[in-house]
């Protein structure tokens, strides 16, 4: 306070820009008072969304709308997806690792396996949808119940009851 008092501009400076927090204080409370109002809100909202959703057994699945994405709205994945599709029906069995970078592998995972070329090479196929959480026996299961239907079979009650190491037994086996 000293170092303000012998400077009397600096002074003359502190007061008005006191003075005009102090006017302006009820307004930024209000607005401050709405922004958390509306973080609430949301928060509310959030909450009562999921748990619906639970309830209901659904979670969000962000890659969903990838299955649905035409051929000809897709821009940047012909060139990885002609490697991977060419991998597929070369006939020679081995493990590739083939690096997709950013966004877009769902959709590029799709159009592979919905090329007719590669559906040619191979007697069954079936698309899962994989979730970023996601129970296991489920997963498993739902493999199982995919091949069942490929091969227009009955899927077998026992299934229903089995462990995961049981499921992929049966998987290996199919």
């Amino acid at each position: 306070m000293f170092h303000v008092a012998r400077h009397p501009d600096h002074r003359c400076r502190l007061l008005r820009r006191i003075a005009s927090l102090i006017k302006t204080f009820n307004s930024r409370r209000e607005i401050a008072s709405e922004i958390e109002d509306i973080k609430t809100s949301l928060s509310n909202q959030r909450a009562l969304s999921r748990s619906s959703n639970a309830r209901r057994g659904l979670k969000h699945q962000p890659r969903l709308s990838s299955l649905f994405t035409e051929e000809a709205e897709l821009v940047g994945i012909e060139s990885p997806g002609d490697e991977l599709i060419s991998h597929l029906v070369s006939g020679v069995y081995q493990r590739i690792v083939i690096a997709v970078v950013g966004v877009g592998k769902t959709t590029l995972a799709k159009k592979v396996h919905d090329n007719h070329r590669v559906k040619e090479q191979y007697w069954y196929h079936s698309w899962i949808t994989v979730s970023q959480s996601y129970d296991t026996r489920e997963l498993l299961r739902n493999i199982l119940k995919r091949f069942y239907e490929a091969k227009n079979e009955p899927f077998p009650d026992r299934v229903v009851t089995m462990d995961e190491e049981l499921l992929i037994k049966e998987i290996r086996e199919y």
